[in-house]
């Protein structure tokens, strides 16, 4: 039987100190030189920006609600059945549960404004079509 978590000994951070994988990413975008050709820090800001950008958008949708916060690279919304159908036609996503409506949306490393943007703006036509 696993043991509890409590028991479970816990690293505590220095005061100052990131978590590991903060300072790696931290690493990463300091050594990037300018004109390198690596962007690692724009990689990350679209990473972090891009899903909020989604939520916003599609929260403005006229019928259109978020299931949940968007605190990572996935947007859960509730959408009518017709509008899911209609939009994975389109667009690969999965629905997260069938019963409630709930999608799950996920933005990734080479998703662009532009994509989400067009995203959005397919998404109001088709829930414009149902009234």
């Amino acid at each position: 039987m696993p043991a509890p978590l409590a028991s479970i000994p816990r690293r505590r951070l220095k005061p100052g100190r990131a978590p590991p994988l903060l300072r790696i990413v931290s690493r990463v975008v300091r050594r990037q030189k300018p004109g390198a050709g690596s962007d690692a820090g724009g990689l990350i800001r679209r990473r972090v920006t891009l899903p909020l950008r989604l939520g916003v958008a599609v929260s403005a949708v006229p019928g259109v609600e978020l299931a949940y916060p968007v605190q990572a690279n996935g947007v859960f919304a509730v959408l009518p059945p017709a509008v899911t159908q209609a939009l994975q036609s389109e667009y690969p996503f999965y629905l997260w549960d069938e019963a409630t409506g709930v999608v799950r949306w996920m933005a990734s490393f080479d998703t662009t404004e532009a994509d989400v943007d067009g995203f959005a703006a397919r998404l109001a036509e088709l829930m414009d079509q149902l009234d």
